[in-house]
């Protein structure tokens, strides 16, 4: 890694070169560059959102190829009373006028729909008027015609004959026709001109989508701007200088370029999950850069230099101390996110790989962009001025001493803080609410909510009844419980209609009586069912039956609006199919009810994506602190952040959805991000100081700077989503902003307390620490162990260097420490009487100072006679790796009593 650091400072210009040019192709792949159009689309479509496999998802694919889609485009046509000569008249124009618009396959309203209905014993099929009525009594007759009509009452034309509907289907890529074409817009306009006096309304599936998809797009073309604002002010207040407002924001620019370049050359888009993903490059990408900076200014100001000198030793210093905590927290982090690419869902498997993706490189820009622009650049000058903030020192100053002092009261309020966070948790809904995510001036809800009080309901499912034989829909017996399962479905609060193959029936049944009320019944028998479908169906029908009459279909439209209440009514319809004949059996579907449940189990999913997350940066943690005992230590940092978010959720109200599981997500990097940062920097000073205690001081005072300006950075961009025209965004603004600064409160706390007293060994450090050639073989203190667990023991204890000359410690000297001799020459003597006696020399794998360990006093003088590095270690030490790495405990304590016996034994036949 040393040899890419010193490329980057010493081929700064090279660097930046490449870094543009991978700029500019980035990007590319977000717009056109010869037309300046956008190449990046938001996609509305709710096929991401859906497992690409499972039963749920496949019958309901079955069901669209068998009886078409039930998603519409929904226009309604609302006056006093519709059946006026001029208001028919404009229902057929707006229908003429909206069947030529480019999408649209064929448009259903009370102008085109089929009558069905008996004259002169046989039955005429045909629309309910040719020519617009003008006499009083022909709109009556039409008006009686279509409210007795149960296939189109309250479908068609409202109960009370105020309002009329028309139905718009749109080619096979119904959402991808609307997000290109605008064809709701466009409908739209062609019902405004033709409204007259009446209100026009529009709604649909399609049409909320479309809305959604623009508003997320505007939410993005506003937020992102205003987060990098509030970035770079909280930048310059932090760092005081124009470098630091620049470099912060130059590197997350780039950063999201690059993230959203390579999206789109890949041809992927932002969906209603990976709009997540340019906040959260931000976010991180901020806090890294911070991190790094601050260290930059903290080493020009210790380490001194001319100021109007280059700055390429300063960056690589500064490297050198940052680049691997930033390296290690990239990875932790990336590693949490790619566990969410294990989904069955595509739209959480690309936020999770997207993350990766912006993560990645947002160190990586980190690492070369930063630095190398850094080395273009003079030493900063007044960094004592841009280091010092007086309230924050004193504020670390503080923290740190209660942090050490009160550490079991922290851990006992942290504790309590889980457990009251576990009650929580307890009142969490799983669920989503879809049109009250809109306020409720915007015209998309306003539309629906009129239409859904009109007609009782305007989202439709279908209820699919499957017989066990064919025919056996048409039988009768079956066709009569139909009706009944039919009749029960309206008398559900949620439901406004129903329409099946049995209204049909019952229709042509009439009219085969001469429009007698008395015969919309089912017929008698099968097999004048049958004749009947053959005389008036075919299209008609196509439906709501199957050709071979083993599958029907009843469409039902329904009011709800959340998944609280679809779940509620799916269940209550499936136990009451159960009453069905056994031959007959039904089954809920639809887009709604399985975008419903799909959007339940992706919540759910998030959280067992986020336990596969945590997990996963335990095992990181614990290889990166060689324990699994410190990867557990390490690791609760990070669960108080997540745990106040869920417990917020609970106690809040808010819904765990599709927008507010990603909060724990972020949580969770952001909390890594933390944890390594100050664990790498008490890592450093704990070596440096000696102490655990003088370490979290120190080590406080090096991070409460950048963690507290860019947690203030980040809490403050998320409250930007509160300016969102979506309830949801609004909704994670104020939570994630609100966990973020509460956990802010815990990262100074609860890791440095629980740092305070224990010491740190870094993969790192094993890695790099060099005990010479074989420790394990030329030092018997290490016997039994690999060259790993001797590094591990030796980081565990102390390793001091002393020079030729330096006397180690004299006869009578106070002490509870003894040293194993990694390098160098000692020399151990006492005086006698007028002469100095030697004991003899002691070299490499050597053992001195035993006797204090026990006695607690020393019985010799020691002098080093050649520079040394002494390991140092107490009975406190011996008893810590004991606990900690209880296999390297044993073997340690195994050698040091063989080596003590044997000295013993020398000394017994030395005096024999």
């Amino acid at each position: 890694m040393d040899s890419l650091l010193q490329f980057v400072s010493r081929r700064a210009r090279w660097v930046l070169l490449g870094i543009a040019l991978l700029t500019a192709v980035a990007l590319a792949g977000i717009v056109e560059i010869r037309t300046g159009s956008l190449r990046l689309p938001i996609d509305p479509s709710t096929d991401r959102l859906l497992p690409s496999t499972g039963d749920d998802r496949l019958f309901y694919d079955k069901v669209r190829r068998l009886f078409g889609s039930e998603e519409v485009l929904v226009v309604a046509f609302s006056a006093e009373d519709i059946f006026t000569s001029d208001h028919l008249r404009r229902i057929q124009r707006l229908t003429d006028r909206i069947g030529r618009v480019t999408g649209v396959a064929r448009v259903l309203s009370l102008s085109n729909a089929t009558s069905i209905r008996g004259a002169d014993g046989d039955i005429e099929v045909g629309p309910f008027f040719s020519t617009i009525p003008e006499e009083t009594h022909e709109l009556e007759r039409v008006r009686a015609d279509v409210l007795s009509n149960p296939i189109y009452r309250n479908t068609l034309v409202s109960r009370d004959g105020s309002t009329a509907l028309l139905l718009i289907y749109l080619d096979h890529d119904a959402e991808g026709v609307i997000a290109t074409s605008k064809i709701d817009r466009q409908i739209a306009t062609v019902a405004n001109e033709e409204r007259g006096d009446a209100a026009i309304w529009v709604t649909g599936n399609p049409h909320v989508k479309a809305v959604l998809s623009e508003m997320l797009l505007h939410s993005l073309g506003r937020t992102i701007p205003l987060a990098f604002a509030v970035v770079g002010l909280v930048s310059l207040i932090s760092l005081r200088s124009i470098l630091g407002l620049i470099l912060p924001l130059s590197t997350i620019v780039i950063a999201l370029v690059w993230t959203l370049g390579l999206i789109g050359w890949v041809h992927g888009s932002l969906n209603l999950v990976t709009t997540s993903v340019p906040p959260l490059v931000i976010t991180l990408g901020f806090a890294y850069v911070m991190h790094l900076l601050a260290e930059y200014y903290r080493f020009a100001h210790q380490v001194p230099g001319d100021e109007n000198a280059g700055g390429i030793g300063l960056v690589q210093g500064m490297l050198r101390e940052v680049s691997l905590p930033i390296a290690v927290n990239g990875l932790t982090t990336s590693l949490g996110f790619l566990a969410l690419a294990l989904s069955p869902v595509l739209a959480i498997r690309e936020f999770g790989l997207y993350s990766v993706i912006g993560i990645l490189f947002s160190v990586i820009l980190c690492l070369t962009f930063v630095p190398a622009t850094l080395a273009l650049l003079r030493r900063p000058k007044r960094t004592r001025k841009v280091l010092r903030v007086p309230p924050l020192d004193r504020l670390a100053e503080r923290l740190a001493e209660f942090d050490v002092r009160q550490r079991e009261l922290i851990l006992v309020a942290t504790a309590l803080v889980l457990a009251i966070c576990a009650v929580g948790m307890t009142r969490i809904r799983v669920g989503t609410e879809y049109i009250s995510d809109f306020d409720s001036t915007s015209p998309v809800r306003r539309d629906f909510e009129a239409i859904n009080m009109k007609f009782g309901g305007a989202s439709p499912f279908f209820v699919v009844i499957q017989a066990d034989t064919p025919d056996a829909v048409v039988d009768p017996t079956n066709l009569r419980a139909i009706e009944e399962f039919q009749r029960w479905l309206e008398t559900q609060r949620e439901i406004g209609s129903t329409t099946s193959i049995v209204d049909f029936l019952e229709l042509v049944n009439r009219g085969m009586h001469d429009n007698d009320p008395a015969y919309l019944a089912v017929p008698e028998s099968q097999r004048l069912a049958k004749q009947l479908l053959l005389a008036a169906g075919g299209k008609e029908t196509s439906s709501l039956v199957d050709g071979r009459y083993e599958t029907a279909n009843v469409l039902v439209r329904t009011n709800v609006s959340d998944s609280f209440g679809m779940a509620s009514l799916v269940e209550r319809i499936q136990k009451r199919s159960a009453r069905l004949p056994g031959s007959l059996s039904a089954r809920v579907t639809g887009n709604v009810v399985v975008l419903d449940r799909a959007l339940n189990d992706i919540a759910r999913a998030q959280l067992q994506s986020l336990g596969s997350a945590i997990v996963t940066i335990y095992f990181a943690f614990a290889l990166m602190l060689t324990s699994f005992r410190m990867g557990l230590i390490a690791l609760i940092p990070n669960l108080v952040p997540i745990a106040v978010f869920y417990g917020i959720l609970g106690f809040s109200g808010i819904t765990l959805n599709l927008s507010t599981s990603v909060i724990a997500c972020i949580a969770l990097g952001i909390a890594v991000d933390v944890t390594i940062h100050y664990f790498a920097r008490f890592n450093r000073e704990a070596r440096r100081l000696a102490s655990e205690r003088a370490a979290t001081a120190s080590s406080l005072r090096a991070v409460i700077r950048p963690i507290t300006f860019a947690r203030l950075g980040i809490c403050l961009g998320f409250l930007i989503l509160v300016t969102g025209d979506l309830r949801s965004q609004r909704e994670v603004g104020v939570l994630a902003a609100t966990t973020l600064a509460v956990a802010w409160l815990f990262d100074l706390t609860i890791g440095p307390a629980l740092c305070s007293r224990v010491k740190l060994v870094t993969l790192w450090d094993v890695l790099t620490l060099n005990l010479g050639a074989e420790p394990e073989r030329t030092i018997p203190l290490f016997e039994g162990l690999s060259a790993r667990q001797a590094r591990i023991f030796v980081l565990m204890s102390t390793l001091d260097e002393f020079s030729a000359g330096t006397r180690l410690f004299s006869e009578g000297d106070k002490g509870r420490d003894m040293y194993a001799v990694i390098d160098g020459r000692l020399v151990a003597s006492v005086n006698r009487g007028d002469s100095r006696v030697r004991f003899g020399e002691l070299s490499r794998g050597d053992l001195v100072g035993e006797v204090a360990l026990f006695a607690g006093s020393r019985t010799a003088d020691v002098d080093v006679m050649a520079d040394a590095r002494l390991l140092r270690f107490s009975e406190a030490d011996l008893e810590r790796i004991a606990r900690r790495y209880p296999r390297i405990g044993v073997k340690i304590l195994r050698n040091l009593n063989r080596v003590l016996a044997a000295r013993v034994a020398n000394t017994t036949a030395a005096i024999g």
